[in-house]
Parts: C-alpha cells; structure tokens; sequence
C-alpha cells in the first residue's frame, strides 16, 4: 500500500532525512573554506560527524554532493523570491524591485559561503556549473520585474535587454565586494545594501 503524505515517517527515514542535511550543511562549510577542488569527502564527512562509508550511501561522489547542495540552495532562493513577489504584488513598482533586490540578498546573508562557491566555479570550472539554473531562474524574474517597469513607463526602453543583466550583475558585484573587503570578520549585513542598490539601478534606468 503506498504511503500517503499524511502518515508519518519511520524513525529510519527521519534519520536519513537528518543525515542528509548534516552533509549538505558540512558541505557548504568545507567547500567554502577549502574550494570545491580542495574539499575532502572525509573533511566533509567527519565534519558531518559520520563515517566516510556512510557518505556514499547517500552521494555518488563529490560532485554529485555539490549537485545536491545547489539544488536545495536554488529551492530556498526561488521560493523567497517568488514570496517577495506576491508580498509587494500591486504595490508601486520601486516598492517590487525594493522587494525582489531584499529577498535576494537576505538569501545572499543566509548562505555567504555557499555564494563564495560560485564565484570559484564560474573561474576554475570548465563545464556549466551545477548552479546554473538558480541564477537563469533569477534572471526569468529579473527580467519580468523589468518588463513590468517598462509597461508602467517608469523605465526607458532603449536598451532594455540591459536592464535584467546590469540589475542581476549589481548582485554580483556585492558578492565580490564582499570577498576583498578589507574586514570579512564583520562583514556588511548585505539586505542593508538594498535601498542604495535600488537607487542606483533606477539613477541610470529610469525615465528622465
């Protein structure tokens, strides 16, 4: 008889559930720390607090692991976004890219070591990385958010096809700002950064 959502779950699919997320958690910390070339499944394992055997009872290899991990992160970041879309929907559009640039970087401080990740990949890695459908998904909303400021005519249209990249970029800019910032001890609550990214994006795209 198949199980249906309602009923609860074994004690050994909880523990598995749990033993996953250990991982995925002692993965993002140690491929921060140690790059995702340098990170060591029995780094990740031990500090996950189980044995190196057990790990591939739950991941081919490390690949798959980073696989996984950018699938849960992606999750995480699309359901915020999509949130931060419905909260500020019919409110002026300044108040919905306001809503859309504050939901990503709250994701953003969530996950500071995870993003520090992708900024590796995109230089060391030859193949796409396996993040890659996270940010096209952000750009598809970047994009819409655009389209809709340039229907309200509170953007200009000449040049258009800019807008999505320069407002996904300026993202990308804080994170590697972050990354040379000359006190990472205490580095800068990023959703602080919205209001004056916000400005920014609307001094060059908006109607004069």
């Amino acid at each position: 008889m198949k199980k249906t959502s309602s009923e609860p779950r074994s004690l050994r699919e909880r523990v598995r559930e749990a033993t996953r997320q250990a991982l995925l958690e002692a993965a993002e910390q140690t491929f921060a720390e140690q790059g995702i070339e340098g990170a060591r499944i029995e780094d990740i394992a031990a500090r996950a607090g189980i044995a190196v055997g057990t790990f591939y009872n739950y991941f081919q290899d490390r690949d798959d692991l980073l696989k996984a991990l950018a699938a849960v992160r992606r999750e995480t970041l699309i359901a915020r976004l999509d949130a931060a879309a419905a909260a500020t929907k019919g409110s002026p559009w300044q108040a919905q890219l306001l809503g859309f640039l504050r939901a990503l970087l709250e994701h953003l401080e969530s996950h500071r070591r995870f993003f520090s990740i992708i900024l590796q990949a995109e230089t060391r890695l030859s193949s796409r990385p396996p993040f890659g459908s996270a940010m096209d998904e952000v750009y598809e909303r970047a994009e819409r958010l655009i389209r809709r400021g340039i229907r309200l005519g509170i953007l200009r249209r000449d040049e258009m096809d800019l807008f999505p990249s320069l407002l996904v970029g300026m993202l990308r800019a804080v994170l590697i700002r972050d990354r040379h910032a000359e006190s990472p001890e205490s580095p800068t609550p990023l959703p602080d950064l919205a209001g004056p990214l916000s400005r920014f994006f609307l001094d060059g795209a908006a109607k004069s």
